[in-house]
């Protein structure tokens, strides 16, 4: 099973886990992601996106990047 890592728009890592394949990694990671969306109004220099990147071998592979919509 691989691990995979949620990054924020500057390339933390906020959460690691693992998955079964990269298809449940990005839904996983967008429900974590969810968890770390900045609150109140939008400020410059404030980041809103995210990055997923899976562990292959020593190394860490981009799988996907997003911005989250904005709440209605």
């Amino acid at each position: 099973m691989p691990t995979y890592r949620l990054l924020n728009g500057y390339g933390i890592p906020l959460e690691t886990f693992d998955a079964d394949d990269d298809v449940e990694a990005r839904v996983r990671a967008k429900e974590l992601a969810a968890y770390y969306l900045p609150q109140g109004p939008r400020r410059l220099g404030r980041r809103p996106d995210f990055g997923l990147t899976r562990r292959d071998g020593d190394r860490w592979q981009p799988v996907g990047a997003w911005v989250p919509r904005p709440p209605d």
